[in-house]
């Protein structure tokens, strides 16, 4: 070990000893792959960054390879087996490390950078049995002497020590430096304020984002509902607004529905023609003439659709960075929860799907916050809310897991009152009836925020959606939703 505080690390392989055979747990190749992968694609290191350092290196050689990665791609510089060899050059390391000839070698030990992080925890893993190893042949070594005072003293330190090393390389930082960070962007929604913008991506209803400020990086946002209240109507909304008013890049990743059937229903929206003559082709020339301008319109946009079959997390996961880090993606819509398979298929489904699921809803939150983008989620709700008078949702309703509402951020519930015949509802007490072509949105999770409602007017095919503005309610009045 080089200290009591980091994981033992001995020199490279041709100069080690062996005792009686035995060696600590290690990997060569693994080591190689990893590196190789690095140096194939300079974003690996931000996805294995966090978990590993130089001290999780076996090899001394590949100990400073990595730290020269990290130079390069902590300085936002390409890296690349030419930059990383120029890097090792200025330190004088590269022929310690076996000269370009080796770096290039490591680059043919893998043929991709897919299972990069895979790689990394085995390694993180054996670079921490490697430490606890040294750790307790220290505290052997104390305990031989007989000096119980002393030996127990070694095991305290020794145990927090371990503590330390399952924090991985760490990336804590003291506040001052966050404060730094949070003045710049405090400087940047001033800028944004001053403009009349908003310093998130716009819900495309003004109620919503007046209650939220917009969706926000790092966001996994839930629209739950239950079938025929609207919720792909208004994931379709959220998806068209920020690429229509911001010039944001989205991506719908669309498990029930086909691109087309999509398609039908954005143009349908953005034409103003009815969706039931769209589909059937039965339009007049005006309805041609709004199409083929609403198509130009749209073609415009950077909206993409995914509609392949089957989806699991790790391709949605693979399929988003990969636009992510093309500069192609702001905001990432799924449609729906319950239909992303799982990767694991063993077991019995109805014994292990909460558990499915809540892995799922887990993995999309720590996607958005990794890519620093807001990710809308569809999901069903259970029937409980049939049941009730009112036929409002609630978070209760959330279907298969309670995960899902642990894990989200904002949790936005679509309400249509006129799909029920039985009910009334005022826009406020006292106040006249709803209009049957007005729904409602009710924020029933705001992480950062309030809750409340908003309200919007919707097509009879639920093709277009709309602000709604009811008159302002009289003092001491509440509206009923």
């Amino acid at each position: 070990m080089k200290n009591r505080t980091t994981m033992a690390r001995r020199t490279s392989p041709s100069s080690r000893s062996v005792d009686a055979g035995y060696l600590p747990p290690h990997d060569i190749e693994l080591e190689r792959a990893l590196l190789g992968a690095m140096l194939l694609e300079r974003n690996v290191y931000f996805d294995v960054a966090g978990l590993i350092s130089s001290d999780t290196f076996y090899d001394d050689r590949h100990a400073l390879i990595f730290n020269a990665i990290r130079a390069l791609a902590e300085n936002s510089t390409p890296v690349d087996l030419l930059t990383v060899g120029q890097q090792l050059q200025r330190q004088r390391k590269l022929n310690t490390v076996g000269g370009p000839s080796y770096l290039a070698e490591l680059t043919q030990t893998v043929g991709s950078a897919a299972h990069a992080g895979y790689h990394a925890k085995i390694l993180y893993q054996m670079a921490v049995l490697r430490a606890m190893i040294s750790e307790c042949n220290t505290l052997a070594g104390k305990c031989y002497t007989g000096d119980f005072d002393d030996a127990v003293a070694e095991y305290g330190t020794m145990t927090s020590r371990i503590d330390m090393l399952f924090a991985g390389s760490g990336t804590e930082r003291h506040i001052r430096t966050i404060l730094k960070e949070h003045g710049e962007i405090m400087d940047q929604r001033l800028a944004q304020a001053n403009l009349g913008k908003m310093p998130g991506l716009t819900y495309g209803f003004s109620g919503l984002d007046d209650l939220t400020g917009g969706m926000q990086p790092g966001q996994l946002i839930i629209v739950a509902a239950r079938p025929a209240m609207g919720k792909t109507a208004v994931a379709l909304h959220l998806s068209k607004s920020p690429a229509e008013r911001q010039g944001a890049s989205v991506m719908i990743a669309s498990l029930e529905m086909t691109g087309i059937s999509l398609t039908d229903r954005l143009l349908a929206s953005y034409a103003g023609i009815d969706g039931n003559r769209l589909r059937s082709g039965r339009m007049g020339r005006d309805d041609w003439q709004a199409y083929e301008q609403a198509r130009g319109e749209l073609g415009k946009l950077n909206i993409y659709i995914d509609d392949t079959a089957g989806t699991t997390l790790g391709r949605l996961r693979a399929v988003a960075r990969t636009k992510r880090r093309k500069g192609e993606l702001d905001l990432l819509v799924i449609d729906y929860l319950q239909l992303i398979e799982s990767e694991n298929t063993t077991g019995s489904y109805k014994q292990n799907r909460e558990r499915e699921v809540a892995e799922i809803s887990r993995g999309l939150k720590k996607l958005a916050k990794e890519l620093n983008i807001p990710v809308v989620l569809l999901c069903q709700l259970n029937r409980a809310a049939e049941g009730r008078a009112d036929k409002q949702p609630q978070l209760y309703d959330l279907r298969e897991s309670g995960a899902i509402e642990q894990d989200a951020d904002v949790v936005l519930m679509p309400f249509r009152p006129a799909y029920y015949p039985e009910l009334i509802v005022s826009e406020y007490e006292g106040g006249p009836e709803l209009p049957k072509d007005v729904g409602m949105i009710f924020v029933r999770k705001q992480r950062d925020g309030k809750l409340g409602t908003a309200a919007f007017r919707y097509s009879p095919d639920l093709s277009k959606l709309t602000d709604y503005h009811p008159d302002a309610p009289a003092e001491g009045q509440q509206l009923p939703f």
